[in-house]
């Protein structure tokens, strides 16, 4: 009913390792949780965004415009892609950072940005939210991922080989 399942140890464990590759820092993500059904919809819906981090629990929105993967998937990387990466990132910065220092350095930066964009209009807070350094980082490692999983998907499809799948 509430969706509320620990995050499948093959999909956090590459996780780890390419984010280990990426940053050269000591990487360590499990356990993360993932809420999917009512509470993860209700979080990521108050938060008006796709998915939330709270230190290792990823809360992901069901959004009609989005193709739905069968929950019976239990690969987080398959009914996820890159969306579990960038949450990743979160859970791997609230690790790093500690709690305290994550939220407070995330939320000063938001607000700081909102004032300096002069609105808390859609676009104020949107231009504020791109400016987070969190988020800033999070976004840089989604697309390193991303760009990662369109070349080894033409080099499979080269060599007539099913995809592996990295979305």
């Amino acid at each position: 009913m509430f969706g509320l399942e620990r995050a499948d140890a093959r999909s956090v464990s590459r996780v780890e390792d390419f984010l280990r590759e990426q940053t050269g820092e000591a990487v360590v993500l499990d356990p993360v949780h993932l809420a999917t059904g009512l509470l993860g919809n209700a979080v990521a819906a108050l938060a008006r965004a796709r998915a939330i981090t709270l230190g290792p629990l990823i809360c992901v929105r069901r959004s009609e415009h989005e193709p739905q993967k069968s929950p019976e998937v239990r690969v987080a990387l398959e009914r996820f892609g890159s969306l579990f990466v960038h949450e990743c990132v979160h859970v791997w910065q609230y690790r790093r950072d500690g709690a305290m220092t994550f939220l407070r350095h995330y939320m000063k930066a938001y607000f700081s940005g909102i004032w300096i964009a002069g609105s808390i209009r859609r676009a104020g807070r949107q231009s504020a939210y791109l400016a987070i350094p969190a988020e800033i980082e999070a976004f840089r490692l989604e697309q390193v991922w991303q760009q990662g999983a369109e070349v080894i998907a033409r080099r499979e499809a080269a060599r007539g080989v099913e995809p592996e799948v990295r979305t």
